[in-house]
């Protein structure tokens, strides 16, 4: 039988020095491996023929027409080969065919003044480790993006790397020519597919093609506007809510771009996921862009949209439900609304997550600041008030579902939209009722809002 010596110290640690020596050459090699081929790993799959997607919309101005389009998220990922809206990057397609006899520059900051540079939507995007799979993503998203100059009779294609929106997106495309040619511009509003929200466009669309009625007089439709329900209420019917404050006449794509282009936003449906990052918000004390909105009813249903403006956190926000009504006027479609700011979250047993939004008592206040903000838009063509309910005062308010009191002079808003953006002196006001209040009398007195 033998026996082996014990090893001495100076042995045991050479052994281990050359063990760590080859350990680590083994981990040098493997990073320049991972850095070399990890361009493998980053397989971008183009989408074919975009212009044909679902959601892509189309216009012409003279002898140019552009198409655009939103990728969805999975859309996205797969072009990309990287998620890039965790990123906070939308890729906007748009292909322009300019049968002009001249040539056109695309101006990019039309379509979103923070949009993102192609090399930095892919940094971004860029991998920790893998340097030649981030050079690959370089070059795929440059080469991607769509060129600036249009040249005549030629067609251009390719992405603007824009900041994220859901549900929808108003966008505005301009192109411009040589001297003496007047700028074409186009505004679209796209939908952005695999958004949660309540809206369904087609529903809406069909709900009342057999049964609305037609306005083309403004005394008419004033009747009728203040026969409408003076509020929300429950499910049942039986109690009312808050007050139907506003009526906005306009086909959806108008009136929704009006919206977005004062940076309102569509509100996720109210389900586990949004209640969800409702709740984190609130625990982080953070803004939620989509946050849902409870359901009140008008015509024995729920709202058939809902959109909102987030503020600084999840407690304080304005939004608006509309409804479809069962009227034209004008020959464009009617909603109804109601307008309210929540100012902060309070306990309550009305609600199933035992919690709801305090709403600004004036809700005159939040009427006001949509009309003006909606103004600011330009789409905005007349705007009249007419009555819908009893006054509440401070003295004897009216309480809405959840219990919170609110003040009001019992009138509506009624603003009709144009397709096309307008001036201020092309804006006119009906001569109809008036609020009291000293800021609504000079409101109602400039210029551009002078009835006719």
């Amino acid at each position: 039988m033998s026996t082996c010596s014990k090893p001495s110290r100076r042995t045991v640690r050479a052994f281990l020095r050359l063990r760590i020596q080859n350990a680590g050459k083994r981990g040098i090699v493997g990073l320049l491996t991972v850095a070399t081929f990890g361009c493998t790993i980053y397989r971008p799959q183009p989408l074919v023929d975009l212009n044909s997607l679902p959601q892509a919309r189309t216009q012409s101005d003279g002898e140019v027409r552009i198409t655009a389009a939103v990728l969805s998220a999975e859309e996205s990922k797969k072009s990309f080969a990287v998620p890039v809206y965790d990123s906070g990057v939308q890729p906007l397609w748009i292909s322009i065919d300019n049968h002009d006899h001249v040539p056109y520059a695309f101006n990019r900051v039309s379509v979103d003044q923070n949009m993102f540079s192609p090399l930095e939507a892919a940094y971004r995007n860029h991998y920790r480790l893998f340097v030649s799979a981030n050079a690959h993503m370089d070059a795929y998203f440059l080469d991607s993006a769509i060129p600036q100059v249009i040249p005549p009779g030629s067609t251009v294609s390719g992405f603007v790397y824009t900041n994220k929106d859901l549900g929808a997106k108003y966008t505005q495309i301009e192109l411009v020519g040589p001297r003496g040619t007047k700028p074409k511009v186009l505004s679209f509003l796209l939908p952005v597919p695999g958004f949660p929200t309540q809206y369904d466009a087609l529903l809406v669309s069909e709900r009342y093609k057999q049964d609305e009625i037609a306005y083309s007089d403004e005394r008419g439709f004033r009747e009728a506007v203040e026969r409408l329900p003076a509020c929300t209420t429950n499910h049942d019917g039986t109690v009312q809510g808050d007050p139907i404050n506003i009526i906005l006449v306009g086909n959806e794509d108008d009136i929704f771009s009006a919206f977005f282009d004062r940076q309102w936003d569509l509100a996720e449906e109210v389900d586990f996921a949004s209640s969800w990052k409702e709740t984190r918000s609130f625990l982080f004390g953070t803004s939620f862009r989509h946050a849902p909105a409870s359901s009140l009813y008008v015509f024995g249903r729920q709202q058939d949209v809902t959109i909102q403006k987030p503020r600084a956190t999840i407690e304080a926000r304005d939004h608006v439900r509309l409804w479809r009504a069962p009227m034209r006027f004008e020959g464009k479609p009617v909603w109804v609304g109601q307008v309210s700011r929540d100012i902060g979250v309070r306990f309550t047993l009305a609600t199933w997550n035992l919690a709801t939004h305090r709403i600004d008592p004036h809700v005159d206040h939040n009427r006001e600041y949509l009309v003006q903000d909606l103004f600011r838009s330009h789409m905005v063509t007349k705007v009249g008030y007419v009555r819908g309910g009893e006054v509440a005062t401070l003295a004897s308010p009216r309480k809405n579902l959840t219990g919170d009191p609110y003040i009001t002079d019992g009138l509506r808003a009624v603003l009709v939209f144009s397709h096309n953006r307008v001036s201020d002196s092309e804006m006119r006001g009906l001569d109809w009722e008036l609020p009291s209040g000293k800021e609504f009398r000079e409101l109602h007195q400039e210029k551009s809002l002078q009835p006719r």
